[in-house]
């Protein structure tokens, strides 16, 4: 429907329809376009694209497309489904109502732009909108306003419609729209952070010794408190010396003492045999846990290194020797010397023999024996290598 015909059907007495669309939470951007313009025969054309923007609502949306329809449903005031225009054509019947899409740039303003009336529609934001004016015949119509990207529809706002507005004779319409658009879900991030102490060893105690014979099982037992009251892990790892005759005990865990106070901690023992005469090292690590059984171990010191979590005693000592002064000669076999204990050996370990012992060279001198006495001729002299039994 053109202008020209809306002219002509004002001077016959029909209403005005003013339309207003608005993006919501938008703002204002610069420059109108100059769709909606006239050509020589007064039709609407579109003579360029939009430069008008919704910068500040960051949306795609440069324009409206606004589109009158004759409405399908009664108005309101009761007039009738079927809308003619008041004009007649050639034939003197009256003109069937022609569907107007107009499409219009956004405004350069924003609104409400302190005008108070118009805060019970747009709100006290700053939204910004584009506006059409026409001229209809009285009639019931469908107003349908379709946000445009340039020459496409939005991808951001949606479009919006009302049906039944009824146009009377004489006055002015005025509706108001809402284009809603999508916004930007953000997601919160929460730091907390907590201190950490680790775990303390308060106490190793070796039974009977560290000073140990072949065989001979020295039994540690290592007490590890943690003040936070984390679960500690203990771990075992040897560092020096010969191959054990048993393995080192696998890790140990302590669960949180039900004790007062938030200190947890425990008391691990493990045995140590050594098969082989030497001095032996071990290390101990006790971790603090996190609840899912990991180490804690995080976290950066003041001048940027790392700190540990875990608590460690490098080095502990186990001295595994062969000492002949526990049996005496009887005149006739070696026996148990008074006032000593036997040793008891784990079963299964091949202590040395004294004859092995006492024959080598390197350890025999060692320990102050004359090779030519306690193995004169490669053969093993007993009542050499022992006391004499009391």
């Amino acid at each position: 429907m053109s202008f020209m015909r809306n002219e002509r059907a004002a001077s016959l007495g029909v209403g005005c329809l003013g339309i207003i669309a608005c993006l919501s939470g938008c703002s204002s951007s610069g420059g109108t376009g100059a769709n909606g313009s006239r050509d020589e025969n007064g039709n609407v054309v579109k003579t360029g694209m939009a430069m008008t923007v919704d910068i500040l609502g960051d949306s795609d949306v440069s324009g409206f497309q606004f589109t009158i329809a004759q409405s399908l449903i009664a108005c309101s005031t009761g007039q009738q489904q079927q809308q003619t225009s008041s004009g007649k054509g050639s034939s003197g019947t009256k003109d069937a109502f022609q569907t107007i899409t107009v499409t219009k740039s956004l405004e350069d303003l924003v609104l409400p732009g302190n005008v108070s009336a118009l805060e019970n529609q747009t709100g006290k934001g700053r939204h910004v909108f584009a506006d059409y004016f026409t001229m209809l015949p009285e009639g019931c119509y469908d107003v349908t306003v379709k946000p445009m990207a340039g020459t496409s529809a939005s991808a951001d706002c949606s479009s919006a419609q009302s049906q039944g507005v009824a146009i009377e004779a004489g006055k002015v319409k005025e509706i108001w729209l809402l284009s809603q658009c999508k916004g930007d879900l953000e997601g919160a991030l929460d730091t907390a952070i907590t201190v950490n102490h680790p775990p303390t060893i308060v106490k190793v105690e070796y039974s009977p010794s560290k000073f140990v014979q072949q065989c001979q099982a020295s039994q540690i037992c290592v007490r590890v408190e943690d003040p936070d009251g984390d679960a500690i892990r203990l771990e075992v790892a040897q560092s020096g010396g010969e191959q054990l005759y048993e393995p080192l005990p696998i890790p140990t865990t302590m669960t949180r003492s039900n004790g007062k106070g938030f200190a947890s901690g425990g008391e691990v023992c493990f045995r140590l045999v050594g098969e082989t005469v030497g001095d032996y090292k071990f290390d101990i690590k006790a971790y603090d846990l996190a609840a899912d059984g990991s180490t804690i171990e995080s976290g950066l010191s003041q001048n940027g290194g790392t700190q540990t979590s875990h608590t460690y005693l490098q080095g502990l000592p186990l001295r595994v020797g062969f000492q002949p002064d526990q049996l005496c000669w009887n005149g006739s076999a070696a026996v148990q010397a008074e006032g000593t204990t036997a040793i008891q050996r784990v079963n299964g370990c091949s202590a040395r023999t004294a004859e092995d012992y006492f024959c080598s060279a390197a350890d025999a001198t060692k320990a102050g024996f004359d090779l030519a006495k306690t193995c004169p001729g490669g053969r093993f002299e007993p009542k050499e290598a022992y006391p004499a039994c009391r």
